[in-house]
């Protein structure tokens, strides 16, 4: 139950298959699932609708890219509907761009495909496993606010729940760059976004932060391998901490992490990103 401005209140919830929509099935659902002693006056709106949980096979034909609600639909529960759809047009975003002006070759929009299914995947198990929590019966309904005000009150709710519905946790694949190996202690996992590792401003290019000595093993690797691939690759250098480098993507997910020996196969990975031309070029 919702107050609504004027006095009213919208009622709603699960209904089996063939339910009248009327005033009496209102009452029932109040007598039901409500605290008891409410009367319903008046309905001024009644209506249905169902969740579905889809994802369209494929996300890309050719030149052809479906993003948003022509890409997948879920359940309500949660509003992550505009949120995925956003996530969708900014993967596609930078990667259009960039092949349209002559930064990246053609094949990294091959990497749209199994990354927002990916992102759909997991948000419709999300919404779906939401959307199930909300039609318990009485006794696990219980279960539920128990366990929903001890995590509330342990501040583990609070933990999860708002990067869950911001998107935060969304992993990727490795489709645009392989992972090198196991990530060292302290630096991001790949295919994840850290708040601790932003891009640079006005810039759509990769960005690769290293970390160390000045002059180290990562900065002189991180300052060959931008000299190389200007176009396609930004570099910066953090003083302190163990030698070691994060790769970020134009949309400010982790493409790689690990230590100055992981940067050989990514340099790889990066160069054949880039068109035939700059590879020349270089």
């Amino acid at each position: 139950m919702a107050p609504l401005p004027g006095g009213r209140v919208r009622v709603s919830g699960a209904l089996p298959d063939g339910a009248a929509i009327d005033e009496g099935t209102a009452q029932r659902l109040l007598d039901e699932r409500g605290p008891g002693g409410l009367r319903i006056t008046g309905l001024t709106m009644n209506t249905t609708f169902t969740s579905h949980e889809r994802i369209a096979s494929p996300l890309r034909s050719g030149r052809c890219f479906l993003v948003g609600d022509a890409a997948h639909v879920h359940s309500v529960v949660g509003g992550q509907g505009l949120n995925l759809g956003f996530g969708d047009a900014r993967n596609l975003a930078w990667k259009l761009a960039g092949v349209i002006n002559g930064r990246y070759a053609p094949r990294v929009l091959d990497s749209y495909d199994p990354e927002r299914r990916a992102a759909a995947e997991q948000t419709v198990q999300a919404t779906g496993r939401m959307a199930r929590q909300a039609v318990l019966s009485p006794f696990a309904n219980r279960v539920r606010n128990a366990l929903m005000t001890l995590g509330h009150r342990s501040g583990a709710l609070g933990r999860r729940l708002p990067p869950l519905l911001s998107g935060w946790l969304i992993r990727y694949p490795d489709a645009l760059i392989p992972a090198p190996g196991r990530v060292p202690r302290g630096l991001p996992r790949p295919g994840a976004r850290s708040p601790r590792w932003t891009l640079e401003p006005d810039d759509d290019r990769f960005q690769l932060v290293t970390a160390g000595t000045r002059g180290g093993a990562a900065d002189e690797q991180g300052t060959a391998l931008a000299g190389r691939l200007h176009d396609l690759l930004l570099h910066r250098h953090r003083d302190g901490g163990g030698e070691g480098f994060v790769l970020l993507r134009p949309d400010g997910y982790v493409a790689a992490a690990g230590r100055p020996a992981d940067l050989g196969p990514v340099a790889t990975a990066l160069e054949h990103l880039a068109p035939q031309s700059t590879k020349e070029h270089s």
